[in-house]
């Protein structure tokens, strides 16, 4: 008996909201990379909730950090990421699953507030923001543990591929 079935075609939205189910195979397309490393990339399909999504490669990527702008379509499994600090969706890409598919000139960031971050984060998992409160952003405790950072209104932010000690 042939248990092989075709990816299910969805959007970011889909595997996030969710609208599909933990272990579903689903195609992306389209995906632009927002932050990458050797290891996974974040990437969305539009600004806004929703729409954004880390693909972990599972060593099944590209093999070095796909560009910031390279668009992407990507076959993978959906996950739920559990680590001590909560939990993550992600895309885990199946063999022959990252297909490069051009660039893009930059990637578009969601406009946000410090409050709507605290009182809907988890809609803007995996999403390129911009953050502002109307006034300077203030980090409020640079260290919570396992690379996060607090900054204005208690919003937490982790460092994955991102240090604002960097900039």
């Amino acid at each position: 008996t042939d248990t092989d079935t075709d990816p299910v075609l969805a959007v970011v939205a889909d595997v996030q909201v969710p609208n599909l189910a933990e272990g579903t195979e689903v195609m992306l397309l389209d995906l632009v990379v927002t932050a990458s490393s050797n290891l996974g990339a974040f990437v969305q399909d539009a600004p806004g909730a929703y729409n954004g999504v880390l693909v972990w490669f599972d060593g099944n990527g590209p093999g070095t950090a796909p560009a910031i702008g390279d668009v992407v379509d990507v076959i993978g499994v959906i996950d739920e990421y559990e680590s001590g600090t909560g939990t993550m969706t992600e895309v885990v890409v199946t063999p022959g699953g990252w297909m490069p598919a051009g660039t893009t000139a930059a990637p578009i960031s969601t406009p946000v507030t410090t409050a709507e971050l605290a009182a809907f984060g988890e809609d803007y998992e995996g999403v390129l923001v911009t953050v502002s409160n109307g006034t300077d952003l203030t980090v409020v405790d640079a260290d919570i543990g396992n690379g996060e950072w607090t900054i204005t209104d208690g919003v937490v932010i982790d460092d994955v591929y991102y240090d604002w000690k960097d900039d």
